[in-house]
């Protein structure tokens, strides 16, 4: 029985998350423990039972909460290849994903919409958009625009994932392509901007201003070396009116490989990711 009173908001469920796509892990080739061949001088990426074991973690962490929607960054096609991620079949049983495995090439940025018992569904009408960050930044600095409507509201809502580069400059001309595909509708920016949130109170782009960002004052992610958390990962809304963002984490990030010797068993999987997940429920 539906007991939500008529004309009321509808609460939903977000969840952002870097994933630390198995392509990037070659970057962390010192804490993962997976080196090259004798001989070689390229670095490796993590090896398969540890994308195994990191994927598998992160999609029991899914569909442990179910999260209505889930903004998801560095997620590549293996995220949902049973041979590198074991739960595979039962998160796409569970979501729909945009864009779809087989349209991406690289890891980006991908939004999934629980199939079943959602308040929110795909808006009439209106094609989903993937707004590229115009070369900078790399492969996976990507966004993913999906409209949908929220029970209850006759207007689209955006939800969009998001991925930015490390430079303001990047940051800035991917945000303005956004901006140009939502325009003055409500919305949800949800992702890594690679940046914190004192840097992005000084962002200039004239659209993005308009958002307010949820407030959350923990770190979400760590540095490039994984010794350092960084503020980095941010949910900002507009258009919402009746309903009001709490935001939750997971904890504090930690490095997804144990750290020290080989004997301590330096590499074995104890996290999904080098960020944590961020939460935010929209509550009337």
């Amino acid at each position: 029985m539906d007991t939500q009173p008529p004309g009321s908001p509808t609460p939903f469920l977000l969840r952002t998350w870097n994933l630390l796509a198995r392509d990037y892990t070659h970057y962390n080739q010192a804490a993962h423990g997976h080196g090259p061949a004798k001989g070689e001088k390229s670095e490796r990426v993590e090896a398969t039972w540890q994308t195994r074991a990191r994927y598998r973690l992160a999609a029991a962490a899914l569909l442990a909460a179910e999260p209505d929607v889930v903004c998801l960054q560095e997620c590549g096609p293996d995220f949902f290849d049973p041979k590198l991620s074991p739960l595979a079949a039962e998160l796409e049983a569970l979501y729909l994903t945009f864009p779809g495995r087989t349209a991406r090439d690289h890891p980006g940025a991908v939004v999934l919409l629980r199939r079943t018992h959602n308040p929110l569904r795909r808006a009439p009408g209106l094609a989903p958009k993937v707004v590229r960050g115009h070369g900078f930044g790399g492969f996976s600095k990507t966004a993913s625009a999906i409209p949908l409507v929220l029970a209850g509201r006759p207007e689209p809502l955006w939800i969009v994932s998001g991925h930015f580069g490390m430079e303001p400059y990047e940051r800035a001309a991917h945000l303005a392509a956004i901006g140009a595909v939502v325009g003055d509708a409500p919305v949800v920016l949800a992702g890594d901007f690679n940046a914190t949130p004192g840097a992005l109170a000084e962002e200039p782009n004239g659209w993005f201003r308009t958002l307010a960002r949820v407030p959350n004052e923990a770190p979400t992610g760590l540095n490039k070396d994984l010794t350092a958390p960084v503020h980095i990962d941010h949910v900002y809304w507009r258009g919402l009116a009746g309903l009001t963002p709490q935001a939750y984490t997971e904890g504090l990030p930690q490095p997804p490989w144990r750290q020290g010797s080989a004997v301590a068993g330096r590499g074995t999987v104890v996290g999904a990711s080098d960020h944590v997940w961020l939460d935010v429920a929209f509550r009337p």
